[in-house]
Formats: structure tokens, C-alpha cells, sequence
């Protein structure tokens, strides 16, 4: 299992409510889950990449993409299954790309 860093620059994509992609994004992790920047570790705890239940979804110039439904227990205590998307790097490193969450 490869764990999401906290370090990672999805950080503030994922939970900016004013970023210009991630915005909605954010409004879903904050209003459905409870999870804003003053809790991004905890989020980011509850997001690894497993090989075994990840699905093969693209092969491109980088690397293997995979996409993987996680189930997310909030700060809220709602689960919800999340995908999410990674790639493989073509020197073996897994990344995160982004979630792809059922937005309000």
C-alpha cells in the first residue's frame, strides 16, 4: 500500500474551496465529510493506493493510471466511496492525481 503524504501538493487542490478545479472538490469534502485544510492529516490518512483494488484505467506517456474507490469515513462519521485516480510513474512511483467525488 502506497499512503497519500500530507506533504503532497493535491493537498490544497483537494480542500481549496477557491481553487478553480478543486473547488468543488473541496465543498464536497467539507460539507459531506467535515474535512477542510485544519484537518487535511486526518483525510489524508484515510487514503492509500492498493494495487489489488485499484483498476488499471489508462496507460499514457507518464506512466499507469489507476482509478480506486475508497471508503471514507468523515470527520462527520458519514462513509462515503470516493474514487480516486493515481498513476504509477514509469520509474515505479505512485502518485496521486485527484479525486473524483460525487459532488453536491
Amino acid at each position: 500500500m502506497v499512503f497519500f503524504p500530507t506533504s503532497s501538493k493535491s493537498a490544497p487542490y483537494l480542500l481549496k474551496a477557491n481553487h478553480p478545479l478543486g473547488g468543488p472538490k473541496a465543498k464536497f469534502f467539507k460539507s459531506v465529510l467535515g474535512f477542510d485544510p485544519s484537518n487535511f492529516e486526518a483525510l489524508a490518512r484515510r487514503i492509500a493506493f492498493d494495487a489489488g483494488k485499484a483498476t488499471v484505467t489508462q496507460l499514457t506517456q507518464h506512466g499507469q493510471k489507476y482509478e480506486q474507490f475508497i471508503s471514507i469515513t468523515g470527520a462527520t462519521g458519514r462513509v462515503i466511496e470516493v474514487p480516486f485516480i493515481w498513476i504509477k510513474n514509469n520509474d515505479g512511483v505512485v502518485r496521486l492525481v485527484t479525486a473524483i467525488p460525487n459532488t453536491p
